[in-house]
Formats: C-alpha cells, structure tokens, sequence
C-alpha cells in the first residue's frame, strides 16, 4: 500500500512538472515575441532620430534663407513636431515592453525554479521506493532463514519424539525444549510475514 502511495506521488509529480514545462514554453515564445517587437521599436526610433537630425539641419539652412523659403520651413517645422511626438510615443511603447519582458522574464525564473523542485521531489521518491525494495528484499530472506530453520526443527523434534521408550524422561524434556524454540520460530516468522504484506 505504502509503494502504491509512493507511485501515485510521483505520478502526480511529473504530472506537475510536464504543466510547468508547458508554462515555461510559453513565457519562453511570450519573451522572444516582445524581444522582437522591441528591437523593431527601437530600430524604429533611431530611424525617426537621424530624420529628426536631418530635418534640423535642413531647418538651419532655411533659416539662412529666410525671405526666400518661410512658407517651406514652416511646413518642414511641423513635421518635425510629428516626429518629436512620434519618438515620444515610441518611447513610451518602448517602456511598456520593458515592462512586460521584464515580467516575462520573472515567470520564466518561476517555472525554472518549480521544474527545478519537481525534480528534487522525483529523486526523493526513487531513494524511498529503492530502500523499501533493499528492506523487502532483507525481509524475505530472514522469512527463508527461518523456514529453513523450522523445517529443521521440525525434523529434530520428530526424530527425538521416535527415540526408545528408556530414553522417555530425557526426551520429554527435549521435546519441550524444541517446542518452545518451535513456538518462537513460527511466531517469528508469522510477525516477518505480516511485515512483509504491509510493505508490499
């Protein structure tokens, strides 16, 4: 019964390891995904910064030819305010997918850790069920050394009970000398065979 408890245990266990893995695949695909997406922000922003730059530089310029382009640089102005407020969103997205890969990155530890203490479990379990088999397996050799023992008993006493009738005094204190060691034996024995069903 205790072994059957033990196998149900485990059973259970890696049960609970094979959902942690699956959690850990996902926050795995879930943290590559917002990589990628962050990256693509990241290169998206640096691209709109050296058109900010350009853009600037153009503005300079116009400035230098003011009476000729005002019109121009006005219109050139407001898209650098666009772009200003772009970058400004992009930076904020960029800050929300920290964010998120940050906490990605937590329940990945988290499923680690759990895998990690399923597995203790499962090698506690496997010594446990292997010192239950050395116990068992010593059990059922003290349980044939006493068989042995008893059958030998048996054929002393049967051997000492056909002796000559001259010898009747001396016998029957043997005879109840075997008969105890007898009694002790079976008894022994009855114990260990009990053991033995429990454990198994």
């Amino acid at each position: 019964k205790q072994i059957d408890k033990l196998q149900k245990d485990c059973q259970d266990q890696q049960l609970d390891l094979n959902e942690c893995r699956g959690k850990l695949e996902i926050a795995e695909h879930h943290v590559a995904s917002l990589q990628t997406k962050l990256d693509e922000a990241k290169s998206e922003i640096y691209k709109l910064q050296e058109s900010v730059k350009r853009l600037q530089k153009e503005n300079c310029e116009f400035r230098r030819q003011r009476d000729a382009a005002v019109d121009e640089r006005d219109t050139l102005q407001l898209q650098v305010e666009r772009r200003d407020h772009e970058v400004e969103r992009l930076h904020t997205e960029v800050k929300a997918l920290s964010h998120q890969l940050q906490s990605a990155v937590t329940a990945k530890c988290q499923a680690l850790a759990d895998a990690e203490e399923i597995k203790s479990r499962e090698m506690n379990l496997d010594f446990k069920e292997k010192r239950l088999e050395q116990e068992r397996n010593l059990l059922a050799q003290q349980m044939s050394a006493l068989e042995v023992e008893l059958s030998k008993r048996t054929s002393e006493l049967q051997n000492t009970r056909s002796e000559s009738s001259a010898r009747s005094l001396l016998t029957e204190t043997r005879l109840t000398q075997k008969e105890e060691e007898l009694r002790i034996a079976t008894e022994s024995l009855q114990q260990l065979r009990e053991v033995n069903t429990n454990i198994q």
